[in-house]
């Protein structure tokens, strides 16, 4: 589990991983996107966008 702070060092958000896939969460635990490795999409928690290619960061800055 990856951890990821502000300059003040606070928590705005994690990175889960298993063999398979990535998970970005924020500073809730509310999951925010899956990285599948398999077929190298990014896929929003919601199901509304589909990337090509490890963009979890992407939803993590929002």
């Amino acid at each position: 589990m990856n951890y990821f702070r502000d300059s003040h060092g606070n928590v705005i958000g994690r990175i889960d991983e298993n063999p398979s896939c990535q998970y970005v969460y924020d500073q809730h635990g509310r999951l925010l996107a899956t990285y599948n490795k398999s077929t190298d999409l990014t896929i929003s928690a919601n199901g509304s966008e589909h990337l090509k290619g490890n963009q979890l960061m992407r939803f993590l800055c929002r």
